[in-house]
């Protein structure tokens, strides 16, 4: 089931993996190591912000190789965090929508049979048609010109 939940978050494509170290490089700064991965939509980057904020999130963290790890790993868990919140959000707002219009459905549904009589009721007058003048007995069928 945790597939499904976490299926079409565009961020996910390596978001919970190791960065990758600088190979072309003789000496690199551990700090290069740090994630800067945010949400693939611009939309989720103020919330995205504000949720670090709440959870007191460090701005500036000593690199060291424990640290570096720890970091990247809760960053990339508060960007999954924020698009799943947003996920959440849109399904039910989804939801909500199709269950207002299944209600207005229902609802119109029986208004417009409470104006017209149930189907199967017989008429006032026995459930015989007047016959006038012209029409035969017997015949059951009209002619058709």
């Amino acid at each position: 089931g945790g597939e499904l939940a976490v299926a079409g978050l565009p961020s996910l494509a390596g978001l919970l993996e190791p960065p990758k170290r600088h190979r072309n490089a003789g000496v690199w700064l551990r700090s290069k190591d740090l994630s800067n991965k945010r949400p693939s939509t611009e939309k989720q980057h103020a919330q995205f912000d504000q949720r670090l904020r709440e959870l007191n999130f460090p701005q500036r963290v000593v690199a060291t190789e424990a640290n570096v790890q720890l970091y990247n790993h809760c960053r990339a868990n508060a960007v999954l965090l924020v698009e799943l919140e947003s996920k959440l959000k849109r399904l039910e707002n989804e939801r909500n929508h199709l269950l207002t219009r299944k209600q207005q459905a229902s609802s119109g549904g029986a208004a417009a049979s409470s104006a017209m009589p149930p189907p199967n009721t017989a008429p006032a007058h026995g459930g015989k048609r007047a016959r006038t003048e012209g029409q035969h007995v017997g015949l059951g069928k009209r002619a058709h010109h």
